[in-house]
């Protein structure tokens, strides 16, 4: 790929293989319950109707950074806003923890075992927050770095699904992207001290 492609063969090249795809050609994307269907395989076909938060909450990014960035789309701020809806309603459990895996309706399949759907939260709910200025974004967030950061002041208190760390060992992934969702955050908010 040349260093100097256009957005044209960026687009041409990556966006069949994206959400964004899924939603505007009218594959099945989960409207009847919220959220989006994103077990999808290569070929399109629907491989499970599962959703894992993280994925519900990096596609949150994924469709506010479009309508933010490239071009305000009311469809693709309504794409957002329909994941945002099925995560405000299905993401937490009752501590307000992010869990990590449901029910195409919501039903929490695995709970909390994954501190980084803690971090795609940060990122889907500051970028959502760019978007549309909704102070419910704004609160989730505050209280999601408030959370991910008791935890990750006790290192071995969290768990890394999908992949578990080896005893006495420690993931830098973890230290580099809440690193910079908090940064990102509180850039969002307008308050670059607020997950600190």
């Amino acid at each position: 790929m040349s260093v100097a492609m256009s957005f044209a063969a960026l687009r041409d090249q990556y966006v069949p293989f994206c959400w964004i795809t899924l939603f505007l050609t009218g594959a099945p994307y989960g409207l009847e319950y919220g959220g989006i269907l994103n077990c999808i395989h290569d070929g399109g076909a629907l491989v499970s109707d599962d959703k894992y938060m993280w994925s519900q909450l990096r596609a949150l990014w994924v469709y506010s950074k479009l309508y933010n960035v490239i071009e305000k789309r009311q469809e693709w701020l309504d794409v957002a806003a329909n994941i945002y809806r099925f995560v405000v309603a299905h993401g937490r459990d009752a501590q307000g923890d992010w869990v990590y895996h449901v029910t195409r309706d919501g039903r929490v399949v695995e709970g909390a075992n994954s501190i980084y759907a803690d971090g795609f939260a940060l990122y889907g709910l500051a970028e959502y927050y760019r978007a549309t200025g909704d102070p419910q974004a704004r609160l989730m967030g505050l209280e999601t770095c408030e959370r991910a950061m008791a935890k990750l002041a006790v290192p071995g208190s969290y768990q890394t699904a999908p992949y578990a760390l080896p005893e006495g060992m420690k993931c830098h992934g973890v230290s580099m992207i809440f690193s910079l969702v908090f940064w990102e955050f509180g850039r969002a908010i307008g308050d670059p001290h607020a997950c600190v």
